[in-house]
């Protein structure tokens, strides 16, 4: 049960809305380089699976060059223990997660199954929809 008053809860509102719009700022206008270089990686891996979409195969079923995306993937995780400015880590490992599945991943970066995580779908920038 939640006791907070209608002024609290309005206030942690306002709060994740803040950091939203903080997120989604910084993944469409990246200005610092660690939040370019995150965004770009990310980009790339979407481009890079959309390609082999439209060749007629998953990422997940190839198993010479989907190894080596789900090692991208991997490490853009282990960069999120790093500065990250403005991006919210839990909605880019959100975002992760979702490409994997996307793509027919059964693992996660610690070979843990997606089964794990919330299913639903996030938007473009991570947040849970």
């Amino acid at each position: 049960m939640d006791n907070r008053t209608t002024e609290e809860k309005a206030k942690a509102q306002r709060i994740k809305d803040m950091w939203i719009a903080r997120h989604r700022n910084a993944m469409v206008y990246p200005r610092t380089l660690h939040e370019k270089g995150i965004v770009q990686i990310i980009k790339g891996l979407r481009d890079y699976a959309k390609a082999s979409n439209e060749l007629g195969y998953k990422m997940g079923e190839d198993y010479v060059l989907g190894v080596e995306f789900h090692k991208i993937v991997s490490g853009l995780h282990g960069l999120l223990n790093g500065n990250t400015d403005r991006l919210d880590c839990g909605s880019i490992e959100s975002l992760l997660v979702q490409l994997l599945r996307d793509e027919d991943f059964a693992t996660n970066w610690n070979d843990e199954t997606l089964d794990n995580y919330p299913i639903g779908t996030v938007d473009n920038y991570g947040i849970r929809e």
